[in-house]
C-alpha cells in the first residue's frame, strides 16, 4: 500500500482522453499513477490537455498517443471513455 502521496506502481491509460470523461480520468490517475497514457484523435487537444496535467502535476509522468496499439499490453488499466 503506498503512502499519502505516493504514486501506485501502475500504468493506467485512457482511452478518448480528450473528452469531458477522460479528462478527467486522465488528471485523478495523473495523481495517483506512476504513468498515465492518453489516448485521442484530436492531437491539438491532447496536447494542450497534458500541458495543463504537468502544470498541475509535475511529477506526472504522462504518455500521448493518437491510437493505443503500441503501448496497450503494457497496460495495468484500461478506461475507456
Amino acid at each position: 500500500m503506498p503512502k499519502h502521496g505516493e504514486k501506485v506502481r501502475m500504468k493506467a491509460m485512457v482511452v478518448g482522453a480528450t473528452g469531458a470523461i477522460g479528462s478527467v480520468c486522465s488528471r485523478l490517475l495523473a495523481m495517483v499513477a506512476e504513468e498515465v497514457y492518453m489516448v485521442s484523435p484530436e492531437t491539438a487537444k491532447l496536447l494542450d490537455l497534458k500541458a495543463d496535467m504537468e502544470r498541475e502535476n509535475p511529477r506526472a509522468v504522462i504518455h500521448i498517443a493518437a491510437t493505443p496499439n503500441e503501448a496497450l499490453p503494457e497496460m495495468d488499466m484500461i478506461v475507456t471513455a
